[in-house]
């Protein structure tokens, strides 16, 4: 993640923001960098940075997105373990099998995220080929609707020049489908922000609608916190 948006996310809710780093593919395919995400969610929520936390917050972006998407999944299913208060996504890449979307038709030409280079990271992430693609750990938009059904309030941001903004689209939708309609407003937003390309978060520092979509992820995460609290 971005340092400035990490910076900002301190000052806005005051917590402890850890930055876990994970290792990279090739040379550390699925399931890795996953099951170091779990052992370092399962160290901090069991006391591992010295006292026990209150709440958790799951947010990332593009491909680190892809992975908290993931670790919910796994968190979830597991009673025991603290449950995050809430998964904040950015431009989150939940698709790796690739499959066709008007997203990608239209914008695999982003100077950031070219369909060349995400063939390149996902046969990197998944030497296996599709079959493993397909997977919900690794493709969290195949995510079976009664683990979707556990999620904690989860909101997605993303640009409207985004590749892979189809992949946001579908999971704000299919968590809508497994949600009570009294709950879609407080447990699941999107915001598309129309002139915005992938990687909303790293080019704040140029793009003014980037940083509101910056500060707007710091609000969230805010009214996360007191949601937790209530």
């Amino acid at each position: 993640m971005d340092f400035q948006m990490i910076g900002m996310l301190c000052a806005a809710t005051g917590a402890v923001v850890v930055v876990p780093e994970y290792s990279l593919a090739p040379e550390a395919p699925f399931p890795v960098a996953l099951n170091q995400m779990e052992l370092m969610y399962r160290c901090v929520a069991g006391g591992g940075l010295g006292y026990l936390p209150s709440q958790i917050i799951l947010v990332g972006e593009s491909a680190g997105a892809n992975l908290l998407a993931s670790l919910t999944s796994r968190v979830v299913q597991d009673d025991r373990l603290l449950q995050p208060s809430g998964l904040v996504m950015g431009y989150p890449a939940l698709n790796l099998a690739l499959s066709p979307s008007p997203s990608r038709a239209l914008h695999f030409c982003d100077p950031l995220l070219s369909y060349g280079i995400t063939r390149c990271c996902v046969d990197a992430y998944t030497p296996q080929g599709l079959s493993v693609a397909m997977l919900p750990e690794v493709s969290p938009a195949f995510t079976p609707e009664h683990i979707l059904a556990c999620f904690p309030p989860t909101y997605l941001q993303t640009g409207g020049m985004d590749p892979l903004l189809d992949d946001s689209v579908d999971f704000y939708t299919r968590l809508q489908r497994v949600l009570p309609l009294e709950q879609h407003a407080r447990m699941t937003k999107l915001e598309i922000y129309r002139h915005l390309p992938h990687g909303i978060w790293g080019v704040g520092h140029w793009l003014p609608e980037a940083r509101v979509a910056m500060e707007q992820v710091c609000e969230w995460c805010v009214d996360l916190l007191k949601q937790g609290q209530e």
